[in-house]
């Protein structure tokens, strides 16, 4: 198994087989046929990103990478599978991909994420460190990415000054001339070379772009910020705000890019955490009810816009409700969720907290707890509830160790003392300033 003072999360797919092979199931065909599909696509990550390397060190991983891939899959070929000499490799291969993936957010040639990733590629294709292929496999993703910073730059051009306008105009011509030269160089490395030069020069001119959308984008969250809705509360209330200042006639495009790109987001941000969320157990099933049904308000609010009855304040009436409702659910929702950096860092508690979270969202196997639970001294309760985990797959008993496991340091921690009481942000109890959650409510104290 991995050394777990550092949890690792396995992409989606290798766990469900890991841990039928742990608990030693004698079937396991659909977990075998969903790690297969993973690991095809763990090699698929690896003909991508094993083009080129940018030196020795990252050569050496990448050749490591396919021994390690191979290895996996001689097992899976094999009669015979056995959980630890798969689960080594398994996570080691893994390592190496989230080490390099790491390492080339780095912005070495350009902020630009896909300008970065061809001029790393097309250097060390120039080098002979890299493919003619692994240059020529990124442009399209460098087109995408030019068509839609045009696409952000025509969108707020009227809010840039003449002389921006024409730097950006003249970045577009030459990324897009770079990558024409480019892909009619290849594989000749002279007209590649220049085309990757043109390449930078233009992404040099449109960087200014990217840094002015980022401080819009955080402009209108500051000013935008009534409803604590995520990833689209800012948006929400722009529109909002929108189709209370426009005739009624015009509400019908506004809600149909309401429910077309935003609904979308927010159903698969609430879809993506809800199954790993650590929720007060007594409040659990209710405050997950009142997000479920205060979505449903919302989109049912919003649909009534595009109908022809109604009354105007009524309509909107209805949709600020809605609106407040989401908001409220979410910020319960908040108070009443375990978060990471509630338990100390390096603490075994942090540690055992997030091979729990990764259990609930099938990213982590359960051998990374029960090797966690053998290592570290936990209250005799969570101990209990998690061994009806370990012995019986019960998630529910999981969920309340952890909040046993909290249980145990907040007392820890009021023995050692914390200074002065505060003020519960959800109910307005005032508690000793040694607990870190609400008597009254048991809302989690917020940290700094």
């Amino acid at each position: 198994m991995q050394q777990t003072a550092v949890i690792t999360h396995l992409p989606p797919g290798l766990v469900g087989l890991l841990n039928a092979l742990y608990w030693g199931s004698e079937e396991f065909e659909e977990e075998l046929e969903a790690f297969l599909d993973t690991w095809k696509s763990v090699k698929d990550w690896h003909t991508f990103h094993g083009a080129y390397s940018v030196n020795d060190t990252e050569q050496r991983d990448l050749d490591n990478f396919v021994l390690l891939w191979e290895s996996v899959q001689g097992q899976l070929d094999g009669e015979d599978i056995d959980f630890e000499s798969l689960a080594r490799p398994v996570y080691e291969t893994v390592a190496i991909m989230e080490q390099l993936n790491e390492d080339r957010k780095f912005p070495h040639h350009s902020p630009i994420p896909a300008v970065n990733e061809i001029l790393l590629a097309g250097a060390a294709f120039c080098m002979d460190r890299g493919t003619a292929q692994g240059v020529r496999d990124r442009l399209p993703l460098l087109s995408e990415c030019i068509d839609n910073l045009r696409g952000l730059f025509f969108e707020q051009q009227y809010r840039l000054p003449e002389h921006v306008q024409a730097a950006l105009r003249e970045g577009f011509d030459l990324m897009e001339a770079g990558v024409r030269a480019v892909h009619n160089g290849l594989p000749a490395k002279a007209p590649t070379q220049d085309g990757l030069a043109d390449l930078k020069e233009g992404a040099s001119l449109t960087e200014f772009l990217l840094e002015w959308d980022r401080n819009e984008r955080q402009r209108l969250k500051k000013q935008y910020s009534r409803f604590n809705i995520p990833v689209v509360g800012a948006e929400l209330e722009i529109a909002y705000e929108s189709a209370r200042a426009v005739e009624r006639r015009k509400w019908r495009r506004g809600a149909k890019s309401t429910e077309e790109e935003l609904f979308p987001q927010l159903d698969e941000f609430w879809a993506s955490v809800k199954p790993h969320l650590f929720v007060v157990p007594e409040e659990r099933a209710e405050v997950f009810e009142s997000v479920d049904q205060s979505m449903e308000a919302l989109k049912i609010a919003v649909a009534a816009l595009k109908e022809k009855e109604g009354e105007d304040e009524e309509l909107l009436e209805s949709l600020s409700e809605a609106l407040e409702w989401v908001s409220d659910s979410f910020s319960t929702l908040e108070e009443l969720t375990l978060k990471p950096d509630t338990f100390p860092e390096g603490s075994p508690e942090r540690h055992v907290f997030e091979a729990a979270r990764g259990i609930l969202a099938g990213t982590v196997p359960d051998a990374a707890l029960v090797e966690l639970l053998s290592r570290y001294p936990l209250s005799q309760e969570a101990l209990e509830a998690f061994s009806l985990f370990v012995n019986e797959g019960d998630t529910e008993a999981m969920i309340a160790a952890v909040w046993f496991m909290y249980d145990a340091v907040e007392t820890r921690q009021a023995v050692q003392g914390e200074p002065g009481p505060w003020t519960c942000s959800l109910c307005g109890f005032l508690n000793e300033g040694g607990s870190l959650s609400c008597g009254e409510c048991r809302v989690v104290r917020k940290t700094v």
